[in-house]
């Protein structure tokens, strides 16, 4: 799916396209932005988003269960 054609769909469209697939949720490990190259002061972090078809459903969230709770609200959102 394009952003393009993603953008001509229905909010009733995009909810049938996203439902019909499953929800996963990816964990993401990394650093910041603005870390600098070898500094030992960097922290890593983790975070998690939930996908669908390949729709993103989700922000970066601290837990899976933050994801997976923010997917469905946007899944709701879609539905209404």
């Amino acid at each position: 799916m394009t952003e393009v054609e993603w953008n001509e769909m229905s909010n009733q469209q995009r909810y049938e396209y996203v439902s019909a697939g499953e929800i996963k949720v990816e964990q993401y490990l990394g650093f910041r932005g603005d870390s600098k190259v070898n500094d030992d002061s960097a922290k890593a972090y983790l975070c998690f988003i939930a996908y669908s078809n390949g729709v993103q459903l989700s922000n970066n969230c601290d837990t899976k269960e933050e994801a997976l709770q923010e997917a469905a609200d946007n899944m709701k959102a879609l539905a209404t």
